[in-house]
């Protein structure tokens, strides 16, 4: 068989997100973060092969409040394609 299917899932909790906005002060909260990966591999040799990417990544970050004001709950994606190339040597 010449295709080789990779997949990851990793999670992590945010333990310390600073802000500092010079309107309404420094702000300190938590949140969570998860990132997978899909990739799909093509053998051309023993050596060599090639392939497709796919990464996920999202920032979930709570709501904070301090005298000065409010920071909002924030949620953040990123997702990148990218191609492969693998060497064995």
């Amino acid at each position: 068989n010449r295709l080789a299917w990779l997949g990851s899932l990793a999670g992590y909790y945010l333990y310390r997100v600073d802000v500092d906005n010079t309107r309404d002060g420094e702000f300190e909260s938590e949140g969570v973060g998860l990132r997978w990966g899909l990739a799909l591999d093509y053998v051309l040799t023993p050596q060599v092969t090639l392939g497709l990417g796919y990464d996920g990544h999202l920032i979930a970050v709570e709501e904070a409040e301090t005298a000065g004001g409010i920071l909002p709950r924030n949620r953040t994606q990123a997702h990148t394609l990218s191609g492969r190339v693998g060497v064995r040597f």
